[in-house]
Formats: structure tokens, C-alpha cells, sequence
């Protein structure tokens, strides 16, 4: 089987299910055509040959996490060696760039979602190759004297040679001493008050699995839902007021004699079933493809 025809597969098979969004399982919107194939794109980046909305509703499918992730793969495998390869490699390095802890994908991914995701790291690299290969021989410039963005450009361009465009980082040096900004030197620092560190413990205690380990997934989801005063709060926030959650666990401990234990590593039976299956498919569709010529 063909990247183009396990590509077709995991699209046919969400145009055959009735999907809708925020229903019990967690979808996310894809472009059966790639957006940046077309000429009038709505994200940004470079434009492609084609006419058309890209945003047309037969060109929008629901697709799950693991298969929108496949067909990102698939995409920049058909891709590969065309114009098409940068921004194939793009879109599919940003399923391993962190989003904002608002994000939907960051809020909904299960544990198996983000253990496969884990397991398909290497494919990473592919999308940082790609945007190492696009930007090579070219810099981001500024124009000289009004210092207005112009893009990224060749370093060989006439009005970079003339000096008439510069790299943004030049002709502002910067004089004086930098300020430290951890802790309480930021000044958008706020300390967190005893009330706040008590609902933070709390949301350790409903976060159990199996009564004795503390899930980090379940942790961070109990964190914005229970301190919903603050516009965005993260496991970062925790992290920088009472330390990582290792140190809170141990707090925890010592405060109120419980014996919980925080393994990054630990899985249900029922996790382990599930991953266990997930993984046996995902390794006899890379199997499938893997000796197979586009």
C-alpha cells in the first residue's frame, strides 16, 4: 500500500461515519487537500497552484488525534522532494510543538493519544529538516532605516548586498545590564497564597489512579478546573510556586502521612490493553508502508 492510498483509507473512513465536533470523542478539523496547495490559503506561508476555497465544506473532515496525525505523515511523505515539502514539514512539526495550555488538543488528548505520540517523536526531526532546507541561504530582514519587517529573503538579494535591507538583529545593540527574570525579580511574578497551595494538594488527591499513583494528565486537568479565576493557569504556574510534582507529592506526604507516589511511567491494566493495542495497529500500517515505492 501507497502513502496516497493510506492516505485515502483514513479519509474514506471518516467520510462513511456521521462525525461531529465536541461530541464524547475529541475530533480535529482536516484539510482533505492540504490548505497550502492552494493559491488564495487562509494560514499563513507560502501560496500553492491551486484555485478554489480551501475551506470549503466538502474539503473539511473530522478526523481523530492519531489519524490526523498519520495523514500529516502520509502528506509529507507524497510531499517530499516537491515545493510542497516545507510547508508539508511544517504542518507536520507542529503535533510536537507545545501549545498554549488553553489549547483544545492540549486539554483533550488522552494518555494513549499522548503515549503515541511519544512512540512517533522521530517524526520531528523530518519537520525541522524541512524548515532547515527551506531557510537555508536566506535571513529575516528589516528595512534599514525605517527597521519595517520585509520577510525572510535570499542573503544574496541586491538590497541586502546594498545595505538597503539589514537582519532584523542589527543596528539596535543593546546597552546596559540585563535583569534577571526568575521568581520574584519578573515583574509579572504573583506569589501564591496558603489557600491557593491547599486547593493545589487537593487537586493532587483527585488525581489518583488506582489509589496510590498520581496522574499527571488527570493533575493538570484538576488545576484549570479548579482554579478557573485565573485566565490561563498551568502546570508551569504550580511548577514555579511549589516545585514539580515529585516535590508536591512529597509534600503531601509529609503533610497528611499518605504514601502517594508520582511514576510518569506507571499504566493501568486497562492503559496498558489499550496501547498495547493502538501500537499493534500503528506498527502494521508503517509495516504496510514502509517497503512500499510512491
Amino acid at each position: 500500500m501507497s502513502f496516497k492510498s493510506a492516505y485515502k483509507d483514513i479519509i474514506d473512513k471518516a467520510k462513511a461515519e456521521d462525525r461531529v465536533k465536541n461530541s464524547e470523542i475529541y475530533y480535529e478539523r482536516h484539510h482533505i487537500v492540504p490548505d497550502f496547495l492552494f493559491k488564495n490559503r487562509s494560514r499563513k506561508g507560502p501560496s500553492g497552484h491551486l484555485d478554489g476555497d480551501p475551506n470549503s465544506e466538502e474539503n473539511l473532515i473530522l478526523l481523530t488525534f492519531q489519524e490526523h496525525l498519520l495523514c500529516h505523515y502520509y502528506l509529507y511523505e507524497i510531499c517530499k522532494g516537491t515545493r510542497y515539502e516545507y510547508s508539508a514539514g511544517t504542518a507536520l512539526q507542529f503535533f510536537f510543538t507545545k501549545a498554549t495550555g488553553n489549547h483544545m488538543r492540549q486539554r483533550t488528548l488522552t494518555e494513549v493519544d499522548v503515549e503515541f505520540l511519544n512512540q512517533l517523536s522521530h517524526l520531528r526531526q523530518i519537520g525541522l529538516k524541512s524548515i532547515s532546507n527551506a531557510r537555508r541561504g536566506k535571513m529575516p530582514v528589516v528595512d534599514a532605516t525605517t527597521r519595517k519587517s520585509i520577510g525572510s529573503v535570499d542573503v544574496t538579494h541586491p538590497k541586502v548586498v546594498s545595505g538597503e535591507w539589514a537582519h532584523h538583529s542589527k543596528g539596535r545593540p543593546f546597552k546596559g545590564k540585563l535583569k534577571p527574570q526568575d521568581g520574584k525579580n519578573n515583574n509579572n511574578y504573583k506569589g501564591i497564597t496558603d489557600e491557593q497551595k491547599n486547593r493545589v494538594l487537593k487537586c493532587l488527591t483527585d488525581s489518583l489512579v488506582d489509589e496510590l499513583y498520581v496522574s499527571r494528565k488527570m493533575f493538570i486537568s484538576n488545576i484549570k478546573k479548579e482554579f478557573t479565576e485565573f485566565k490561563k493557569v498551568s502546570e508551569v504556574w504550580v511548577k514555579n510556586h511549589m516545585g514539580d510534582l515529585h516535590a508536591i507529592v512529597e509534600l503531601h506526604n509529609s503533610l497528611y502521612g499518605t504514601r502517594y507516589i508520582f511514576d510518569p511511567y506507571y499504566r493501568s491494566a486497562a492503559q496498558k490493553q489499550i496501547l498495547s493495542q493502538k501500537t499493534r495497529e500503528f506498527n502494521l500500517t508503517i509495516g504496510r508502508n514502509h517497503y512500499v515505492k510512491n
